[in-house]
């Protein structure tokens, strides 16, 4: 079975506008819904001189009929449109060695920037994700994955930050580790994802934000 990319690009809304609208695509048998909510910290209107702190609350969901093969998330990339700005190598930040030694809780006071849950299943027994998201600096952010089923196990995920061309300012790419895809010879499939981040300045928006754009690649687990 072919992995499938599904994109959209949904609205970003500041909070006194309008919360941002759950959107259902399909691609052939597969469904998914993407919402993306923007939370701009109250003050000012946003500018070039004064970038305003936003909060992002990210959900993803996927559903199958029973009678197809089952998939699961292979590869998340989200495009910030034109007055996102990223402040990641201005935040503490978390060295890749220590945070996977350690866990986030090892890591600089200031770091975590962010935190999620998942909904999966390891083959027809449901499992729990949970999901810290910590600074990695100017070009990495770290999904910091714990579960405890089928196995106990504490994975890094890292996510890519780089900017882009017109009309975006950035791009997030994260690939789902094998690790994370067969735990202990079972394969995981998520079906559901949550994360809030932001913290103080670390995302910031120098105009009212229009559209991200999300893709997700979804395919049979592999270790």
């Amino acid at each position: 079975m072919r992995a499938r990319a599904l994109r959209r690009s949904l609205p970003l809304a500041a909070v006194a506008v309008l919360a941002a609208v759950p959107t259902v695509q399909a691609a052939g048998p597969q469904t998914s819904e993407v919402r993306v909510e923007a939370r701009v910290a109250p003050g000012a209107e946003p500018s070039a001189r004064r970038p305003r702190p936003v909060t992002l609350d990210v959900g993803l969901r996927w559903e199958l009929p029973k009678d197809e093969e089952r998939v699961t998330l292979q590869r998340l990339v989200m495009r910030f449109p034109r007055g996102a700005v990223y402040n990641g190598g201005r935040t503490p930040a978390c060295a890749a060695e220590r945070i996977a030694r350690k866990g986030p809780s090892a890591c600089p006071k200031g770091s975590i920037v962010g935190r999620g849950g998942a909904k999966a299943d390891a083959d027809l027994a449901e499992t729990r994700p949970r999901i810290t998201v910590v600074n990695g600096g100017a070009t990495r952010v770290w999904f910091y994955v714990t579960m405890t089923n089928p196995a106990s196990i504490a994975v890094a995920v890292p996510g890519r930050i780089r900017r882009i061309g017109a009309p975006w300012s950035y791009e997030l790419t994260v690939d789902i580790p094998g690790t994370l895809q067969v735990v202990a010879g079972t394969p995981v499939y998520l079906h559901e994802m949550t994360v809030t981040a932001g913290k103080g300045d670390w995302i910031a928006v120098t105009r009212q934000p229009t559209a991200i754009s999300t893709t997700t690649t979804l395919g049979p687990p592999r270790a």
